[in-house]
């Protein structure tokens, strides 16, 4: 998958500079390297900076979920980032429905800041975008 690939390649352009990032769509949900992972977060490992995952992941994911809240009642996560965020939305080009879903971000983590990434967004997008992931005090960069 293109996706996979980039996180991945990504992620590891990152760790060439000494900065530690983490692609999740490496691991199965059983893995070892996983359960790791998992511990490493929680007992407090701030030496990482990012970690990427595909919004299916993220959707489909319960332990992943789980982690996410336990680092949220620590107030240890700095912001969300989604990229190519226009598929969350109907009128974007690439629609995907994993994408509408995480509209669970806002829910879940209401105090974590969102970075909504898109080179393609129309104005009605925009507008679905901020309306279905609930943003507030949107600044726009074009």
């Amino acid at each position: 998958m293109p996706l996979i690939s980039l996180i991945e390649d990504q992620a590891y352009q990152l760790q060439q500079r000494n900065i530690k990032a983490f692609a999740f769509s490496k691991f199965s949900n059983q893995s070892a390297q996983q359960k790791n992972f998992y511990g490493d977060l929680l007992r407090g490992d701030e030496s990482l900076k990012l970690i990427y995952l595909t919004p299916e992941k993220f959707v489909n994911s319960t332990s992943f979920m789980s982690v996410l809240d336990k680092l949220y009642s620590d107030d240890r996560i700095s912001r969300f980032v989604i990229d190519e965020v226009h598929c969350v939305s109907h009128w974007g080009q690439d629609f995907r429905k994993d994408y509408r879903e995480l509209s669970l971000i806002r829910m879940r983590y209401p105090k974590v800041p969102i970075m909504a990434l898109t080179a393609t967004a129309t104005v009605p997008v925009k507008y679905d975008i901020v309306n279905i992931l609930k943003l507030k005090n949107v600044v726009y960069f074009q």
